[in-house]
């Protein structure tokens, strides 16, 4: 059983973190948006943001974080 189980192992392996993001001021925005490209530089495919500010959307952390560093990666 452990035999087939370890043939079964998947032809990648997606490298995955999760983020806290702990504040909204700029300089804790700017250290998150440049730890995200650092991972994404590293190999890193799945990232998960959690935010620990409760006054913030999901809808901000797409403006504040995933905006700009897609802009940063793409440009």
């Amino acid at each position: 059983m452990l035999g087939q189980a370890h043939r079964e192992v998947p032809n990648e392996i997606v490298r995955s973190v999760q983020t806290i993001v702990r504040g909204d001021d700029q300089e804790t925005l700017s250290a998150t948006r440049s730890l995200i490209v650092e991972m994404i530089g590293s190999g890193v495919t799945h990232i998960v943001l959690v935010s620990v500010v409760s006054v913030r959307s999901p809808q901000w952390i797409a403006d504040e974080i995933i905006g700009p560093v897609l802009a940063e990666l793409s440009g």
